[in-house]
């Protein structure tokens, strides 16, 4: 070998061993997408707050984790709506604003339960009579 070939070959030895030296860490894998449970739909059930229980529908439609709501109930004169979450690990909260006489709100913080064929947990009413508490209770 000539002394350009050989210059070339130890020049070409020492690029290649340094890029060996060079390490490329590997991006971390994306945290994988929160699965969302899919809850819109009508759902028949009761509120009951202080011991009183209303019946009604309770319709949700959903975007993502996002809800709107409505709940029908002939004791509230009609019906009420509102909006809500789906949060982690399958809570959920909602409130919902009637217009009686006396208008108010709920907020119910519960849970999406047995496969999503059940909607339960606590409640809290305040209107002009003031607050009141309670529970709710809803399936498919």
């Amino acid at each position: 070998m000539g002394h350009e070939a050989l210059a070339l070959f130890g020049a070409l030895a020492l690029l290649l061993s340094g890029c060996r030296a060079i390490r490329f860490e590997e991006e971390p894998a994306p945290a994988p997408a929160r699965a969302i449970v899919q809850i819109a739909g009508s759902w028949n059930g009761t509120l009951e707050v202080e011991g009183q229980q209303i019946p009604g529908t309770l319709v949700l439609r959903q975007r993502d984790d996002r809800l709107e709501a409505s709940f029908a109930a002939a004791e509230l004169g009609g019906e009420t709506a509102g909006s809500g979450e789906i949060g982690a690990e399958g809570s959920l909260r909602i409130e919902l604003r009637y217009r009686t006489q006396c208008p108010g709100t709920v907020a119910m913080t519960g849970a999406i339960l047995d496969d999503a064929a059940r909607l339960a947990g606590s409640l809290t009413a305040t209107d002009c009579t003031g607050r009141a508490a309670g529970a709710f209770s809803f399936t498919r």
